[in-house]
C-alpha cells in the first residue's frame, strides 16, 4: 500500500480547496468521534470515492483515486 506523507496530504487537500488540519476534518467527524462513527465515515467515503473511479471523467478518477489514497491513510492512522 501506497503511504502517503503529510506534505503530501496537505498538497492532496491544497488541490481541492480544503483547508486541512487532520484525517477528521476529512473525514468530517469530530476529534471526539467513536470508533464505530470514524469507521462508518470511512466507508461511506470509500464506497462514494469507488463509483467515481468507473467515470468517464479523468479528472473525476484522478480525484477518486486520490480520495481512496486518504481514505486508507486515514484508516491505517485513526
Amino acid at each position: 500500500m501506497l503511504k502517503l506523507g503529510g506534505s503530501q496530504i496537505s498538497r492532496l487537500y491544497k488541490e481541492r480547496g480544503f483547508e486541512m488540519s487532520n484525517f477528521y476534518d476529512f473525514l468530517q467527524v469530530y476529534p471526539s468521534a467513536t470508533d464505530v462513527e470514524i469507521e462508518n465515515a470511512i466507508d461511506a467515503m470509500y464506497n462514494e470515492s469507488r463509483r467515481k473511479v468507473t467515470r468517464h471523467d479523468p479528472q473525476v478518477v484522478h480525484r477518486a483515486n486520490q480520495n481512496l489514497l486518504l481514505i486508507e491513510q486515514a484508516r491505517t492512522t485513526l
